[in-house]
C-alpha cells in the first residue's frame, strides 16, 4: 500500500503534549490519532499491525488448546465487590461517576424508607427541568438531588416546598 493513499497522514513532529516516546512515534508515523484525553483512534497502519499479532497469538493459543473470549469493556461493580477488588484496585478502574451517585441515592432510600419515610425515587433519564417539573405538579413538599457535581463535593441540594394553608 502507498503511503500517499494512506487515511493518516505522518507528522514530521510529535504534537505538543506527548509526554512518552513511544506515543509520539506512533501519532507521528501515523499508527494512531488523537480524539480527547486518553482516547485514541487506530488508524489503518494500526489495524494492520494488530491484525497481524493477533494472527500470530489466535495460531498459538490454538496449538496449546486455548480459546479465545471477548469481554466488555464496561462491568458492573458488583463482580469486582465479589472478588474483593473494588476498593483495592487504584486509578486503573475507571469508577462512573453515575453509578456512584446511584448507589448513594439507593443507599439514601433505602435508610428512608425503613424510617418510615414516604419516597418517591426518581431516576428517570430526563432532564433535572422536567423532573422538578413534575415534582412541583405532584406537590412533593421536600425535594433532595443528587448530581455528579454534588457528590465530588460531598453534598446534596435540597428545596422544601413551602405549603400555604387555605381555610
Amino acid at each position: 500500500m502507498r503511503m500517499s493513499v494512506l487515511f493518516g497522514r505522518t507528522l514530521r513532529e510529535a504534537p505538543s503534549g506527548v509526554e512518552v516516546a513511544s506515543h509520539g512515534l506512533l501519532l507521528r508515523a501515523g499508527f494512531i490519532r488523537q480524539v480527547a484525553a486518553g482516547v485514541f483512534s487506530y488508524l489503518p497502519l494500526a489495524k494492520r499491525s494488530i491484525g497481524k499479532i493477533e494472527a500470530i497469538l489466535r495460531e498459538e493459543m490454538e496449538a496449546v488448546g486455548g480459546q479465545e473470549v471477548s469481554m466488555p469493556v464496561v462491568q458492573p461493580a458488583d463482580v469486582w465487590e465479589r472478588s474483593g477488588r473494588y476498593r483495592t484496585i487504584g486509578r486503573e478502574l475507571v469508577h462512573l461517576v453515575a453509578a456512584e451517585v446511584g448507589e448513594m441515592a439507593d443507599g439514601l432510600y433505602e435508610k428512608l424508607v425503613s424510617a418510615g419515610v414516604e419516597v418517591l425515587y426518581d431516576d428517570r433519564r430526563e432532564s433535572l427541568g422536567s423532573r422538578f417539573k413534575d415534582a412541583d405538579l405532584m406537590g412533593i413538599p421536600l425535594r433532595l438531588t443528587l448530581t455528579p457535581r454534588s457528590l465530588q463535593r460531598g453534598e446534596s441540594r435540597s428545596k422544601a416546598e413551602a405549603r400555604q394553608r387555605v381555610i
